[in-house]
């Protein structure tokens, strides 16, 4: 009998070190598993969804300050301006939101091609880090800041070539990409669409902004021209 009750004692002994084993292998993957939920669910938080309020507001000074681009940009590359005064001002105002722009654009999701919304922080920057990232950073390097300094010869420098300056035309790519389709075009093309007297003076406004963009941009260019014709010959 007291064979048999040390045996029991071991078996029992045995059975309580394999039951401890066996809760404290279940906590570890419990453990695991709440990590990769917490972690799952952080790099979903991470990401906003294009069609948040912050994103159309977002989108809404993204219009305003490329279409202010539109207009200054030919100007200073075709007179050889140097911004001054509150002409520097609404530069520096630009250059700033466009470099803060690139890391908003990093944490913004998007509609992968099977129409799911994609809001996984690593598979977003992926995507804009292979996509619109090059672009963005060149066109948004602040060139007006660079020719401010005390270093004379390398103001005169930047001041110089203008095809350093010319990379700032890349910023319009990013108003055919707006174009195409975003939420904040959606929601103005319903608004309009609702009321006829929207469509009318919408479609006449974009006709006369037009017009008046093709001939800013020609007059620009002609000056250009002309300019380079004079500077040739005299040289």
């Amino acid at each position: 009998f007291t064979a048999n009750y040390g045996m029991s004692e071991d078996d029992e002994r045995r059975s309580r070190r394999r039951n401890s084993l066996l809760q404290r292998s279940r906590t570890r993957v419990e453990i695991r598993k709440e990590r990769l939920v917490a972690i799952w669910k952080l790099r979903r938080k991470l990401a906003i969804s294009p069609e948040c309020k912050f994103r159309v507001y977002w989108l809404a000074f993204t219009y305003i300050f490329l279409m202010y681009e539109a207009f200054t940009i030919p100007f200073i590359l075709s007179y050889n301006v140097t911004p001054s005064g509150i002409g520097y001002v609404m530069a520096s105002i630009v250059n700033t939101y466009f470099i803060i722009d690139i890391f908003v654009s990093c944490i913004t999701g998007y509609v992968g091609d099977d129409g799911i919304l994609v809001k996984d922080q690593p598979r977003v920057v992926y995507k804009y880090l292979t996509t619109w990232f090059p672009i963005d950073v060149i066109a948004s390097l602040p060139w007006d800041w660079l020719t401010v300094g005390d270093d004379a010869d390398f103001a005169t420098f930047t001041r110089g070539i203008r095809g350093i300056r010319a990379f700032r035309l890349l910023r319009l790519v990013r108003l055919a990409r707006l174009m195409r389709s975003n939420p904040l075009s959606e929601k103005l093309e319903m608004m309009i669409e609702a009321n006829q007297n929207c469509m009318f003076l919408f479609g006449l406004g974009r006709i006369i902004l037009l017009i008046f963009g093709v001939t800013h941009w020609a007059a620009c260019i002609w000056y250009a021209v002309g300019v380079s014709d004079v500077e040739a010959s005299t040289t």
